[in-house]
């Protein structure tokens, strides 16, 4: 989780970009919802890192999108109202799991 949280507070793009891919792994593996809960949890925590286009495109669907699918949506509103363009990005393209199913 250390090597995680240094990936995501990285200046550096690439490690962010690649910090996600094994964050959406790890949850689309997962097998238990407290397994899920805590990779959705910890992308929160770390959301600021998620700040350019493919970082949205690439990974919000398949952890935020799915987890709110079946949850609490809230948290898309929310988003969506932010002034922060990503945020509302982030919103945005978490819904193309719900267009999928």
């Amino acid at each position: 989780m250390e090597d995680l949280t240094k990936m995501l507070d990285s200046p550096m793009h690439e490690e962010r970009f690649i910090a996600l891919q094994i964050i959406k792994i790890r949850y689309e593996k997962s097998k238990h919802q407290e397994e899920k809960d805590f990779w959705f949890d910890f992308t929160l925590k770390h959301i600021d890192a998620i700040n350019n286009w493919d970082l949205v495109d690439t990974f919000v669907e398949h952890v935020l999108g799915a987890h709110t699918f079946y949850g609490d949506k809230k948290l898309l509103y929310t988003l969506a109202n932010s002034s922060n363009l990503w945020y509302r990005r982030i919103a945005i393209l978490s819904t193309f799991y719900f267009i999928r199913k």
